[in-house]
């Protein structure tokens, strides 16, 4: 498995061979900040993020289908994204003039406007706009990189850079190998149960199954003494679902996860 830097290294690469813009870096780095604001509770950046990638985004379509990008003043992406609809068809995908300019200006409207919209009472509003948004900005990217594909790139590495690009963005974790790190402030992590750290690991790894071994090891690696694991282990017992490739967490224990994260959120937000 390739470590994450390489993973960027490849996507910027591979973009840039379809896209030579001198915008992509900016894109790229708007993404990863969106990602990274997100998980950790970051909703405003995490918005703030997501309009500067259709910012960039626009630039580099302006370069890719020949077109003048607009000075600073007269840079107006909504209106700019609405003009490729009205390129030709002949010379270009579909991608290019219909399908990612009409989501990148419901994105950019979102961003522009946070907080605009809302009802000053609605509670989380800015959480559930970072969420769409960081899934619109996947999709895109996604969408760029599939578009860029060529045949220097195998269909098995395809797979590995696009899953690593829209892989599920879960707050607070961190993971190294097989083992997964819960990164909260000391004054936080200590409301957690043994159980609810096991909860959460399984609930990161989901879909994928964990071994019961590495199960253990992580919740060692969070200072667990072997007494206590074990007791939470069995206490697992009827939240997931086991064979021999593992641990997976059922409907049940998903519904506990996000019940352990909501909890965690309003302490971050309180």
């Amino acid at each position: 498995m390739q470590k994450e830097g390489k993973f960027k290294k490849n996507i910027e690469k591979i973009i840039q061979t379809k896209f030579k813009s001198k915008f992509t870096n900016n894109l790229l780095d708007n993404f990863y900040g969106a990602v990274q604001s997100f998980e950790i509770l970051d909703d405003e950046k995490t918005i703030l993020k997501s309009g500067k990638f259709i910012e960039a985004l626009t630039k580099v379509l302006l370069e890719y289908t020949n077109q003048r990008i607009p000075d600073k003043r007269d840079f107006k992406p909504i209106r700019l994204l609405e003009s490729f609809s009205r390129l030709s068809r002949d010379n270009y995908d579909d991608i290019i003039r219909i399908t990612v300019p009409r989501l990148s200006i419901f994105i950019y409207d979102v961003a522009s406007n946070r907080g605009g919209r809302h009802d000053p009472f609605e509670i989380g509003v800015n959480k559930v706009d970072a969420s769409f948004l960081l899934e619109g900005i996947t999709w895109i990217l996604t969408e760029l990189l599939r578009y860029s594909f060529n045949n220097s790139v195998t269909p098995e590495e395809a797979k590995f850079l696009v899953e690593f690009i829209s892989k599920k963005r879960v707050r607070f974790f961190e993971e190294i190998g097989e083992r997964v790190y819960i990164n909260l402030p000391k004054k936080l992590f200590k409301k957690l149960s043994c159980k609810d750290v096991g909860v959460l690991i399984l609930y990161y790894k989901y879909p994928k199954r964990l071994l019961e071994e590495d199960l253990f090891i992580n919740f060692k690696n969070h200072g667990f003494k072997k007494d206590n694991i074990t007791k939470s282990i069995q206490r697992l017992k009827s939240l997931v679902d086991e064979n021999e490739n593992g641990l997976l967490l059922r409907g049940n224990g998903r519904k506990e996860a996000e019940f352990i994260l909501s909890k965690i959120s309003e302490s971050y937000e309180s």
